[in-house]
């Protein structure tokens, strides 16, 4: 494949193992909660309700419908109001309580460390770019041990701009490259055929990254997973070698 000089990743699901980390911190919450020992037998229910919770009130946020303080505790209050244990107070303290709980995990994708690692010692330049909430990112990042690698960490809500919005993609090549598109249009235009965005949500960071103009790493998850006609496309960072 051909050798870029900057990097955009994305963090949950491409270089932190969301999935991983996520699972981990629901069943701790269930195993340690006296209200939630109904669910302590049926962990598996409980966070495969959560799951399509989430997924909904997260497409509900991205596209401006929902604050990310109601996101936070609904996809608790809806989960257990959905299985048949209403408690609003309840949500709300397993919202502020996930977060905290998040943090903890360091689990990282194949081959993350090794490929940051690799594009580091080669002189590119390493921007992170997120939809995810500040609180957690940041510590993402500095507990998993990879916060060194990125030269720029751009977060949705802190920039005003959501992925797949190609302000957000503009913000973070500026600051990871250090150098504005004002400042000289040729040399901008040059810089973005140099930059390979690599991400896993065909939406926000494929399609968004071709709108702005920039080639992509499609992190494929399965056979089945959405064709967006993607620079690259594979499940293997390993190739990022290559």
């Amino acid at each position: 494949m051909k050798a870029y000089r900057y990097y955009l990743f994305d963090i949950d699901r491409t270089l932190w193992d969301f999935d991983t980390n996520a699972d981990a911190a629901l069943r701790r919450m269930i195993a340690d909660h006296p209200l939630l020992a109904p669910f302590s037998g049926q962990p598996d229910v409980f966070i495969a309700t959560y799951e399509r919770n989430n997924h909904r009130l997260w497409d509900e946020y991205e596209a401006g419908r929902l604050s990310k303080d109601d996101l936070r505790w609904r996809r608790f209050a809806d989960t257990l109001k959905e299985l048949g244990s209403p408690n609003e107070a309840l949500g709300r303290e397993m919202g502020e309580r996930y977060l905290n709980e998040m943090i903890q995990g360091t689990a990282l994708m194949p081959y993350a460390r090794q490929v940051l690692e690799h594009l580091h010692q080669q002189g590119a330049r390493i921007g992170a770019l997120t939809n995810g909430f500040r609180e957690v990112q940041y510590q993402k990042l500095e507990r998993s041990g990879i916060r060194q690698y990125f030269d720029a960490v751009v977060i949705s809500e802190e920039v005003g701009y959501l992925k797949p919005h190609p302000e957000i993609f503009r913000i973070a090549l500026e600051q990871t490259a250090g150098i504005t598109a004002a400042d000289d249009p040729q040399a901008w235009k040059a810089l973005k055929e140099e930059t390979l965005m690599v991400g896993d949500d065909a939406r926000n960071d494929i399609i968004g990254a071709q709108i702005f103009g920039i080639h992509q790493w499609f992190v494929k998850k399965n056979a089945a997973s959405y064709g967006v006609g993607a620079t690259y496309e594979s499940d293997d960072l390993g190739l990022l070698f290559q």
